[in-house]
């Protein structure tokens, strides 16, 4: 048996596993290669999510269909709509991931469908403001907060203060160069 094969089957019977473990309200983490979809379950195998037009704008073998937004511009490409969990977890794993529970008070299960079934239609999208994690988070708890936007923007603002840093030392080292050609024209 190939490889593919044995992680195709293993990934199939761990995500059927996770949706016997679901209940309604869950939040279903669907890993991606480079980051993580999310969306809220239903019941019936069911998932609402915030997708990319007919899919969440990468699938699960990264295979871009429409560009996503890294800064503040919103696309109109995307929509809220009930998908079947298998067409949603494709080849990938599925998780359900609940642990802001902890730091966040969930609605009851009720309350977490319908303000996922109210939200069904044409949304804008951004992948650091307004992505599947921060659609399932105001589902759950009414925050719209998504942990690896906002880690993301965490690393841009790392790497920026260190460019900046680089810059500002590149700079004050040009400067004493220039000083030092400065004094030997004299």
């Amino acid at each position: 048996m190939a490889l593919c094969s044995l992680d195709s089957s293993h990934n199939r019977a761990h995500n059927a596993r996770v949706l016997r473990s679901l209940v309604e309200g869950d939040r279903v983490e669907f890993k991606r290669t480079f980051y993580s979809h999310w969306g809220v379950y239903i019941g019936d195998e069911n998932v609402v999510h915030l997708s990319e037009d007919d899919d969440d704008g990468l699938d699960a073998n990264i295979q871009p269909r429409y560009p996503v937004s890294a800064g503040g511009v919103q696309y109109e490409k995307a929509k809220v709509c009930i998908e079947n969990f298998w067409e949603i977890v494709g080849s990938g794993k599925a998780f359900k991931n609940n642990e802001s529970d902890s730091q966040h008070s969930p609605f009851p299960e009720h309350v977490i469908v319908q303000r996922a079934l109210r939200k069904i239609g044409d949304i804008s999208y951004n992948a650091l403001f307004a992505n599947s994690e921060h659609f399932v988070n105001n589902c759950r708890y009414g925050i719209a907060q998504s942990d690896q936007a906002n880690t993301a923007l965490g690393i841009g603002a790392v790497g920026a203060g260190i460019g900046l840093g680089i810059y500002a030392l590149t700079q004050l080292f040009k400067n004493k160069d220039d000083d030092k050609e400065k004094k030997q024209d004299f």
